[in-house]
Parts: C-alpha cells; sequence; structure tokens
C-alpha cells in the first residue's frame, strides 16, 4: 500500500471516529433530559418505537432495493 493511500484511509477512519463520538454527544443530548421528563411506560414505549424506527432507518440508508436493482442491471 502506498503512503497516499495509507494517509487517506487513516484520515478516513479518524472522521468516522470523531463523527461518531459526536452523533453519541447529540444522542445523549436529548435522550438524558427525554428519560427524566418521561414516566418510565412512556419511556419504555419510546425505547421500543425507537429500536423499530432504527432497524428501518438501517434498511432504507442500507441500500437494499438498489443493490438488488443493481444486481439485474
Amino acid at each position: 500500500m502506498s503512503s497516499q493511500k495509507k494517509n487517506t484511509f487513516f484520515g478516513g477512519v479518524a472522521i468516522l471516529m470523531v463523527s461518531t463520538i459526536i452523533i453519541k454527544v447529540i444522542g445523549a443530548i436529548y435522550k438524558i433530559p427525554l428519560g427524566i421528563i418521561l414516566s418510565d411506560e412512556a419511556y419504555g414505549d419510546f425505547g421500543a418505537a425507537y429500536n423499530i424506527y432504527s432497524f428501518f432507518l438501517t434498511i432504507s440508508t442500507a441500500g437494499c432495493c438498489s443493490s438488488r436493482c443493481s444486481s439485474s442491471a
């Protein structure tokens, strides 16, 4: 692997690490107050709905349909 490719790879890894940390902080900013505001039952309902939402979000952003379409073309 050339030096230029290594620099590009490690730069990409660093960007992904920083963006993951930022996303975790943003998630904590709204989930912690939400847990304080809502009752235990309401927060449990939110957690169940959020799990379903994140599953479908992952499927939609993964390109499930686009990979099927591109393989047939």
